[in-house]
């Protein structure tokens, strides 16, 4: 039986002491009180979740290196990959990466062949946001990659496009549902809205500055 045959087994297995106990037999890193539902491991690159995290049912890891912070949680039925025909690429890294105390809703699509990071506290609000980190360069005629980066306290509402050519967003922004974020650098404290997503005002609350992840 090979490596990735048992991951993929133990993957949909219901959430369990024993999962927990074999993926760090395999050489997975698997903190305390950590809860992972029955999704499906396929090809899992590497597996490195902090405490207290949870992963609920019925989502799908294929082909990806995988950090999950202290606290954090990801939804049901989010699909996150890589395509490794792109592993020669300059920028590859086929890695998702979420801080602590983060929160990662349902029904989410990322393309993480370029590297998709979510900061301390930020969320990923509501359902069906894409992230798509390469795409064919026209001029050059040939596959390219580059990460989405988000900063900490910042979040992203239901329905965001994020668009292919690497973007950095600061900490403390907020991005309203339905926007479509364009390639580039978005500042520390912004409310971003719209098609192309554009700077609206300054994003204000107590939720910018919170201590505790998960909201009441």
């Amino acid at each position: 039986m090979t490596k990735n045959f048992l991951v993929f087994l133990l993957g949909v297995i219901p959430n369990c002491r024993i999962k927990n106990f074999a993926l760090k037999i395999v050489g997975f890193k698997i903190g305390l009180n950590t809860k992972i539902g029955p999704v499906l491991f396929l090809n899992l690159e590497s597996l490195e979740i902090g405490n207290d995290v949870v992963i609920r049912p019925f989502s799908l890891f294929r082909n990806v290196s995988l950090i999950i912070g202290d606290g954090s949680i990801i939804g049901s039925w989010n699909w996150i990959s890589s395509a490794r025909g792109l592993r020669k690429l300059e920028n590859y890294q086929g890695k998702f990466e979420i801080g602590k105390e983060c929160a990662i809703n349902s029904r989410n699509y990322f393309d993480v062949s370029g590297g998709v990071k979510f900061g301390d506290f930020s969320d990923l609000a509501g359902v069906r946001s894409t992230f798509v980190t390469h795409q064919i360069s026209m001029t050059e005629s040939k596959q390219t990659c580059n990460s989405i980066e988000i900063g900490n306290h910042t979040i992203v509402c239901s329905n965001t496009i994020f668009v292919p050519g690497g973007t950095r967003v600061g900490n403390q922004c907020l991005f309203a549902m339905g926007s479509v974020v364009r390639a580039g650098d978005y500042p520390d404290g912004g409310f971003y809205a719209g098609n192309p997503a554009m700077y609206k005002k300054n994003s204000t609350g107590a939720w910018f500055n919170r201590q505790i992840g998960r909201v009441e």
